[in-house]
């Protein structure tokens, strides 16, 4: 019986369809494992990047350098904190066709919103604050863009910057600029756990080699995160306490300093010292500040509750004795006049300490401490 074989040709493009799809799983099974690392800034600073198929690394060669910037607004790439095999593929794509890698969103972006909003970064003496940093850095480094990002969901804003005019007017940066976290070059440095972050060469970094910024002249970049308690009121909280942040605290931004006249191949101990200490320095800054702002808030509370119990006490010896109608009315005055203290104390307390969600008085002279 004569048996006839396939001939070579089709062999061939079932063998590579299989083994390209193996490559392909293998790939994709990395990605995901690096991003939910990367996410919650385990592993090195400058991490190697994941595998890609010979496709893929194809369609990456191919990439047109370009300083125009995708459209992130109205289509986030990273739609949520969690980093699935199908957000691993989007991202991988977005790389291979674009040249740069967006960082991902931390896991608990949640948390630092609201250390965000107990620190009061927002106001007026805390951006001060960040602002005389900026400036100190700047003097430091008197050639290079020196910026403080602060970052809430998927936005980076530039709270604070310094540096030469001319080089802040090329870039058209401003204090206030907002961002998608995609295109960040301080979205990476963030992520870390008080690591600082060096790229001497963005062009030569495959996070960031054609990413906008990096095309548009930023050519090295260092980044610092810098990190408050997320619960101010403790100390030593448990690690296990907490699904991300290291030691009870966790990364609200970065300081930055960007080099756009000449590549900086390494930075000297010295420098090196500097960075740390003041992005140490302003932490200790802001959560010294908090901590004023907290006492002087209990401090005045304190002061109105002391008013309310010495006017209640005047209320009290006004009773008049006897049975008579006189003593039911000075009863009678006497229970309006404290409930129109007690009104008078919440009201001002609530003021005073704006962050608190209520302020209750209770009335325990009926209760029997026997």
């Amino acid at each position: 019986m004569l048996v006839t074989l396939p001939s070579q040709d089709l062999i061939s493009p079932t063998i590579g369809n299989h083994q390209s799809e193996i490559d392909d799983v293998t790939s994709l099974t990395a990605w995901t494992s690096f991003l939910q690392e990367y996410a919650r800034g385990d592993g090195p600073a400058n991490p190697t990047r994941p595998p890609l198929t010979s496709a893929l690394l194809q369609r990456l060669e191919s990439v047109i350098k370009s300083d125009s910037q995708v459209n992130f607004e109205d289509a986030p790439l990273y739609s949520s904190t969690t980093v699935t095999p199908e957000l691993a593929r989007i991202i991988r794509d977005f790389y291979c066709d674009n040249g740069y890698l967006p960082p991902p969103r931390a896991p608990w972006e949640e948390s630092r919103e609201r250390c965000i909003q107990e620190h009061d970064l927002y106001s007026a003496k805390q951006h001060k604050h960040i602002q005389n940093v900026t400036d100190i850095l700047s003097a430091y480094f008197p050639d290079a863009l020196i910026t403080f990002s602060l970052f809430q969901d998927r936005i980076q804003t530039t709270f604070a910057l310094s540096g030469p005019k001319a080089v802040i007017e090329d870039f058209r940066l401003y204090a206030g600029l907002r961002i998608p976290a995609e295109d960040s070059l301080c979205g990476h440095a963030v992520l870390l756990d008080r690591k600082l972050l060096f790229i001497p060469n963005l062009q030569t970094d495959w996070r960031y080699t054609l990413n906008p910024y990096g095309v548009a002249g930023f050519k090295s970049f260092v980044g610092v995160p810098v990190a408050l308690e997320l619960d101010p009121l403790r100390d030593d909280v448990p690690v296990a306490e907490y699904v991300g942040p290291r030691r009870g605290r966790i990364a609200i931004g970065t300081l930055n300093i960007c080099f756009t006249k000449q590549q900086v191949s390494e930075l000297s101990p010295a420098q090196q010292l500097v960075v740390d200490k003041m992005a140490s320095m302003l932490e200790a800054q802001l959560r010294s500040t908090w901590e004023g702002d907290r006492r002087r808030r209990e401090g005045r509370a304190r002061t109105e509750i002391s008013k309310y119990i010495t006017e209640t006490k005047f209320v009290e010896s006004s009773r008049t004795p006897g049975n008579s109608n006189q003593q039911k009315y000075d009863e009678f005055r006497r229970e309006v006049n404290t409930c129109d203290l007690i009104k008078s104390l919440v009201q001002k307390v609530s003021t005073i300490i704006s962050e608190a969600d209520t302020v209750d008085v209770m009335d325990i002279r009926a209760v029997s401490l026997a």
